[in-house]
């Protein structure tokens, strides 16, 4: 039996759109193939490293409008594909993503499958790194938006955390913060070798929730607080830092406490980066 899933972006929604699909492909005993648009293709050779995923394909036509959900939520090039598939399943949002980006996701393949899906396990991690790298305490990645805010904080951070490492694709952290740059291969790599993640609510720390890393979140945008982004919660395995007040705050005193604690409980319940297992 041959599947298709087809999701159009952005690279955070995929990521989270991901246990859905090995839960299709445990569902039906096989590996499925996946189609997404261009502005997303660089997560390929990751994906494809995956055991629950047999092929990616990148649909060229397939001309995404930045709306929320994005849309069109289905690729015009499917059509080409059709015969060649007992079976496929468009993931892409149907409107705003209720409860959560994961579980809508779960939802809308579970209405067009014909048997009911295995569990959408968010417990066990769904991305494997194809390579193991040095271990760390801290990875760091952030986007580029209140760039110099995050600048200021990481640097005060890692005076108190000297074993960390760096991860990001945004432009301003490549060429003004001189963090190397990273495929999603290696930044999946990179987190995978840390206890705890720090970053904003961003592409990357979906990608730590799909390596089992514990994440600590700074997030200065308001509208990034909102509940459609944590199918985790914000207190456990995702803690999202806030003041008193439950609102954004960028109080390194604060956000070193809580990655203090994310490291200490690492530490004791024995979460070595290592325990990974390989593809």
């Amino acid at each position: 039996m041959k599947i298709l899933c087809s999701f159009p972006g952005k690279h955070g929604d995929l990521l989270w759109a991901l246990p859905t699909i090995r839960a299709i492909g445990e569902t039906y005993g096989v590996p499925v193939d996946l189609m997404i648009s261009p502005p997303i293709a660089g997560l390929q050779p990751l994906l494809e490293k995956q055991t629950y995923i047999r092929a990616v394909h990148i649909c060229s036509e397939w001309r995404l409008l930045d709306t929320a959900p994005v849309t069109p939520r289905k690729p015009p090039c499917v059509v080409k594909t059709e015969g060649s598939y007992e079976r496929i399943v468009h993931l892409g949002y149907r409107a705003w993503p209720d409860p959560d980006c994961a579980r809508h996701t779960y939802e809308t393949a579970q209405q067009s499958c014909d048997r009911p899906l295995a569990p959408h396990d968010l417990n066990r991690p769904w991305l494997i790194p194809p390579y193991e790298l040095p271990h760390h305490d801290l990875a760091i990645g952030f986007t580029d938006e209140h760039f110099e805010l995050k600048y200021g904080v990481r640097g005060l951070l890692v005076q108190r955390f000297p074993s960390y490492c760096e991860v990001s694709t945004s432009p301003r952290w490549l060429a003004e913060a001189g963090v190397y740059g990273s495929n999603w291969a290696t930044a999946a790599a990179w987190i995978r070798s840390a206890r705890v993640f720090l970053g904003c609510c961003s592409a990357l720390h979906v990608l730590a929730c799909a390596v089992g890393t514990p994440a600590v979140l700074m997030e200065p945008n308001p509208q990034r607080h909102a509940t459609v982004f944590y199918p985790y919660g914000k207190t456990g395995r995702v803690r999202l830092v806030t003041g008193n007040d439950g609102q954004p705050t960028f109080d390194a005193r604060a956000v070193r406490h809580a990655i203090q604690e994310a490291l200490d409980v690492a530490v004791s319940t024995r979460l070595e980066p290592r325990d990974a297992p390989s593809v």
